[in-house]
């Protein structure tokens, strides 16, 4: 599914700060701390073996972890 119109300036704006095409936008809203996306992996092989991953956040602040398949512990960063 190609990228809505109304977000291709946002994706080509991140694409151009980070000098990375992206081919996929995901949007998700959070009503509060309790809100999330539960673990689990994207299994797309079109994303290639070392996918570029730009998360924005707009409003409050939130954690974005993610961890290697062997891993017990995540790696989190604010956003």
């Amino acid at each position: 599914m190609p990228v809505p119109p109304h977000l291709s300036p946002l994706v080509s704006r991140v694409s151009s700060l980070l000098k990375t095409p992206f081919n996929a936008v995901l949007v998700r809203l959070y009503f509060d701390g309790d809100d999330n996306i539960a673990w689990h992996t994207d299994g797309r092989k079109f994303l290639g073996p070392t996918p570029t991953i730009a998360s924005l956040s707009f409003g409050a602040s939130a954690s974005f972890q993610l961890r290697k398949m062997t891993d017990c512990w995540p790696s989190v960063s604010p956003l």
